[in-house]
């Protein structure tokens, strides 16, 4: 077996202050890219040849980043302030057979699984008697490789061969706040405002951009949160001879990545208060599960290959400005163009993969999408739009 636990926990703050100009910038970057491997190769002096009772390989990634850049500026004259936090995973987390031989008395089991977690939190306040600007930005990207494979083998077992490859959401996590871990007093300040508007924080990306900005003068601010999904989740068998003499043999892949994001900025100026909010999600992943080239499997009992997919986005993005003329926009962008694919296909007329002495086969693929997006906005003053 082979497990990764890579956890990253950041945080970066930064006060400006002044009686004539300020300005900050709170900037954080965080990346894990872990290659995770469990395995059976052939080595330079030929195929590897394993005899045993059963055989088993796992590999499981389970990496977090917790980001949190949070700045604050304030001036009697002109404020100016951003919070940057930018978070990637890309791991390659595998369980393979390849070159190999394999002779095993129970059952056979490849397991590759994702698990991970991106927590992200950029929040800016910013105050000034003329002129108060701020701008928070969250990017979070997950792109990992997870494959359960068989390939140019032979495996023979008198038990069930099962191959699994998966990326999961976290199916329960602390409430949004306490999640990414910050600052209980400036939460609250964005929190209050929402009127109980909230997002589902267990994903697999959970992101949280504010923004604050207030001014005798002019107000602006800006809210922006970007995540993307973009992983390859595969489990397949390649020109390859599996027999299950006395069980089943499946091929399995699966993903439910989520993602769960949330933009809130607010301005407020006696004057002129302009203020944007916007999230931007996308998910592009490949979820693939397959009998492929020339491979011949066969079974004491059924033979089953799917790939199921239930990719879910959760956003929400909110803007309120005030002032004498307040000027205010909520944009939410969710897309999901993910592909599903579950077969048994030869690679050429001669490359022809077979299922024989078997009870039923079955192939299937399953996508259900959950989007969830809401734009929230309001602008009091004299003169609003």
């Amino acid at each position: 077996a082979a497990i990764s636990e890579a956890d990253i926990l950041s945080f970066v703050g930064g006060v400006a202050g002044s009686g004539l100009v300020a300005a900050q910038l709170s900037l954080t970057i965080n990346e894990i890219e872990n290659t995770i491997r469990a395995s059976i190769v052939d080595d330079d002096a030929g195929a590897s040849m394993v005899t045993a009772g059963s055989l088993s390989l796992s590999a499981t990634d389970a990496s977090t980043i917790d980001s949190v850049a949070m700045g604050l500026s304030a001036s009697g004259f002109a404020a100016g302030g951003a919070a940057v936090s930018k978070n990637l995973i890309a791991n390659e987390v595998s369980a393979t057979i390849s070159g190999s031989a394999a002779t095993v008395s129970g059952a056979v089991s490849l397991d590759a699984k994702s698990l991970d977690i991106i927590r992200s939190y950029a929040i800016g306040v910013a105050g000034a008697g003329l002129g108060a600007a701020n701008a928070s930005l969250t990017l979070n990207d997950i792109g990992n490789t997870v494959r359960a494979s068989i390939v140019e083998s032979t495996i023979a077992a008198a038990g069930e061969i099962s191959l699994s490859a998966s990326e999961t959401a976290p199916s329960v996590v602390p409430d949004f706040n306490s999640a990414i871990a910050a600052p209980a007093g400036m939460v609250s300040r964005l929190t209050s405002s929402l009127n109980g508007n909230e997002v589902n924080p267990n994903a697999s990306i959970v992101s949280f951009a504010g923004s604050i900005t207030g001014s005798l003068g002019a107000a602006l601010g800006a809210a922006v949160a970007d995540n993307s999904i973009h992983s390859t989740v595969t489990a397949e068998i390649v020109d390859s001879t599996a027999t299950s003499t006395g069980g089943s043999v499946t091929v399995s892949a699966a993903s439910d990545a989520a993602i769960a994001s949330l933009a809130a900025g607010f301005g407020v100026s006696a004057g002129l208060a302009v203020n944007a909010s916007a999230v931007n999600n996308t998910m592009v992943s490949s979820i693939q599960a397959g009998i492929v080239g020339a491979s011949t499997i066969s079974a004491g009992g059924d033979v089953t290959v799917s790939a199921s997919d239930t990719a879910s986005i959760d956003a929400l993005a909110f803007s309120l400005s005030g002032g004498y003329a307040a000027v205010g926009g909520a944009v939410v962008l969710n897309s999901i163009a993910n592909m599903t694919l579950a077969h048994v296909s030869g690679t050429s007329p001669s490359q022809v993969a077979a299922v024989t002495n078997v009870g039923t086969l079955g192939i299937t693929a399953v996508s259900s999408y959950t989007i969830s997006g809401t734009s929230l906005g309001a602008n009091l003053g004299g003169v609003a739009a």
